[in-house]
């Protein structure tokens, strides 16, 4: 019998979905909604190949998305030969009106990004930003070849502008993005001032917290007084320099206090040799754990002393594991954290956070209607649905819709004469 292509119904093709992100830690929170969300996509109907420079196969994320069906591709090193920059550098000689950033000249993980959109055409990439602009490179890699893109941004940094050779590329980058994902309103609106842009398609998403998190109950307040300080080791955004400074003003020596900070990063050393030079002896350096909801049990309180931040998970987790948070008004905090209502808060500096931990010191009798206030804003503030089930279904949207024509042919385009 004659086949019938006309008759014939074919099996759908999987959408493919490319995620790439530009965090050169192994793994950090601004990688969970994202890795989250793709357990709600129906794994018959979409396919998922996530991007890093580097990937470490034996760490638990990372086991997970394979188990998840998720392939792995790393780009390698970024340092390209150095006939390959003199090249990029005679081109941007040649063409000196052609939008361009060093960037190109010197980095191959672009180029090596390219190849890689040739090859698989996903209909779909996810740019997960850790800052606004850490990850504009490979969007506009995206833009060259015609291929769709969403960015997410983690954080802003306030007092960091795109210099004069890359802003005309990161402006084209974000108004052509399909969806500008920003986790805090702070970082939507300082974007939109360092861009002098107003970002159309831009959306709030959320960050994903477990709602049913174990409440343990508060631990005594009688003996010692226990904060965690969970974030990555890196001071100039998480600022665990200025709670050293704090923890050795005399009437914090003084009082039964600990802290302990739990994370890896590259200021590991250098806040451990504070510590020493400082004489603390009520503080510890947990390390990365996994079982941070566990460790609630023993923790009364949170306490972020960030300068930088977009939407800290670590503090919707400790609201929904009702302990109580202290932090600094940096990014998005203060969107949700109010002080003396649900928690206490002030500027990132030695003086705003020790006031904001003394008033908190002094209200320690209020802290479990404190905590009760803080779960219950918390529940306004999120979406009904899951976090990340909030972001599929924002993807999932675009896909169907936006995005409805399958890509079978890249818009040609010669890597080298880009880079």
């Amino acid at each position: 019998m004659a086949f019938n292509s006309k008759i014939a119904n074919p099996l759908p093709q999987k959408k493919r979905v490319l995620i790439v992100s530009p965090i050169p830690d192994t793994w950090g929170g601004s990688e969970e909604l994202w890795a989250k969300a793709i357990g709600c996509f129906p794994p018959e109907a979409y396919h998922f190949l996530f991007v890093k420079s580097h990937i470490v196969y034996r760490h638990p994320k990372i086991m997970a998305l394979q188990e998840k069906g998720v392939r792995l591709y790393a780009l390698g090193g970024a340092e390209r030969p150095w006939y390959k920059r003199l090249l990029s550098l005679m081109r941007r000689w040649l063409q000196p009106g052609k939008p361009w950033s060093p960037l190109y000249a010197y980095d191959q993980r672009f180029s090596s990004f390219g190849r890689l959109l040739k090859k698989e055409k996903p209909h779909l990439v996810i740019v997960a930003q850790g800052i606004n602009y850490d990850g504009w490179p490979y969007a506009d890699v995206c833009l060259r070849q015609g291929i769709p893109y969403v960015l997410i941004c983690q954080k802003a940094d306030d007092d960091t502008f795109p210099t004069s050779d890359a802003r005309p590329c990161i402006q084209q980058v974000f108004t052509r993005a399909k969806k500008v994902f920003f986790v805090s309103e702070h970082n939507r609106q300082w974007t939109q001032r360092q861009l002098a842009l107003s970002l159309e398609n831009s959306e709030r998403v959320f960050n994903p917290v477990k709602r049913t998190s174990a409440n343990y109950p508060m631990p005594s307040l009688k003996g010692t007084v226990r904060f965690l300080c969970v974030a990555r080791l890196f001071t100039a955004d998480k600022g665990q320099d200025l709670l050293l400074q704090v923890l050795a003003l005399p009437k914090w020596r003084e009082r039964d206090i600990r802290v302990d900070f739990l994370g890896e990063g590259q200021d590991e050393l250098a806040l451990k040799e504070l510590a020493a030079f400082l004489h603390l002896k009520n503080v510890g350096f947990l390390g990365y754990r996994y079982d941070v909801e566990e460790l609630w049990r023993h923790y009364h309180a949170l306490v972020l002393p960030s300068r930088k931040e977009g939407m800290p998970l670590s503090m919707l987790e400790a609201m929904c594991a009702g302990r109580l948070v202290v932090a600094t008004e940096a990014g998005g905090i203060a969107e949700l954290l109010r002080d003396g209502r649900n928690g206490f808060i002030g500027p990132p500096t030695v003086k705003g956070l020790d006031d904001a931990l003394e008033r908190a010191w002094k209200k320690m009798s209020q802290w479990s209607k404190i905590v009760d206030s803080a779960r219950q804003d918390l529940e306004s503030y999120l979406p009904k649905i899951s976090s990340e089930r909030y972001f599929a279904n924002k993807i999932i949207d675009l896909l169907d819709n936006s995005l409805s024509s399958i890509p079978t042919k890249c818009v040609p385009i010669d890597l080298e004469h880009v880079f």
